[in-house]
């Protein structure tokens, strides 16, 4: 794969985070990382022990291996995993507890921007979405398959979209008459379904999340979180810290209520980073994330 060059948000803020509060020993755990843009700054870190890297993207997985596995030794442990299997490899590795973990929950701009990934409405490419090609289900899949009341459940579940009966009755109407295969195909039933009286904000915003739930569906992306929420809790250690940038309300709502509910965390500063304009104008995609940074306290 050629050279993917990408400075991903928040880049400084975390680079800064990491140098501020790692400790003697310090074992951290990127969950998502991509191509590497914040596990760069992470094996600069002199007091590192060991890095846990995780990612189900066979691509960002074969890209980081190629990148720092000969420089990095024993250092760093790639696995091409979901995250949601970090407690299973901490067990594998004999590892009771970690100081640290970075969650970049969005999806990566080399999905987005490759089109036969199918992640993107702007480009016409199979109905995929899956974050691991190997899995068996894709968008099309579940078009294809779901009950009413199962899309009804996934629409309500991952989007804050109104009045998406008329939409729901159109998938199913036209699945009759053939299959929906193409990102376009779906762009013209959202067409089809929804007012947008005349405003593309309106316009772009739907499509926006009626892809965001097919992509959450197909990759089960809350319950992937969940279980990495569970696993932070079950092994973060006392004066650990973790980090997770968030892009979408569902996605954030769930990552707040997680650790409002567990008072044993602490939000680090007080406060939520979001980003600058000098960060949104390098990367517009930027503009709805939040960094979210917890340290635990040392009972």
């Amino acid at each position: 794969m050629k050279e993917f060059i990408h400075k991903p948000v928040f880049f400084n803020n975390i680079k800064c985070i990491f140098n501020n509060l790692s400790t003697p020993n310090f074992i951290c755990v990127d969950a998502t990382m991509g191509f590497g843009g914040h596990m760069s700054s992470i094996l600069e870190i002199k007091s590192l022990e060991m890095c846990l890297g995780f990612d189900r993207d066979c691509d960002a997985f074969s890209y980081c291996s190629n990148k720092f596995n000969k420089k990095s030794g024993s250092v760093l442990q790639l696995f091409n995993k979901p995250f949601s299997m970090l407690e299973s490899v901490l067990n594998d590795q004999k590892i009771s507890v970690f100081n640290s973990l970075l969650a970049d929950l969005g999806v990566s701009s080399y999905q987005f921007d490759t089109p036969d990934r199918g992640f993107s409405y702007r480009l016409d490419a199979p109905l995929d979405m899956r974050m691991n090609q190997q899995d068996t289900i894709d968008a099309a899949d579940i078009l294809k398959t779901y009950s009413k009341e199962q899309l009804v459940d996934m629409f309500e579940k991952h989007t804050d979209l109104y009045r998406i009966d008329r939409f729901i009755q159109t998938i199913l109407e036209f699945r009759l008459q053939k299959p929906i295969l193409s990102t376009f195909d779906l762009v013209s039933l959202i067409k089809k379904s929804f007012y947008f009286r005349g405003s593309r904000r309106r316009y772009l915003s739907t499509c926006a999340q009626v892809f965001q739930a097919l992509r959450m569906e197909v990759n089960q992306e809350l319950l992937e979180i969940e279980q990495l929420l569970n696993s932070v809790k079950a092994r973060l250690a006392p004066g650990g810290f973790v980090c997770f940038i968030t892009f979408h309300s569902i996605e954030d709502r769930l990552v707040k209520r997680f650790f409002k509910a567990n008072r044993d965390f602490s939000l680090y500063n007080n406060k939520i980073i979001k980003p600058t304009q000098a960060d949104i104008k390098e990367n517009p995609r930027a503009k709805s994330a939040k960094l979210r940074v917890y340290i635990r306290d040392i009972a």
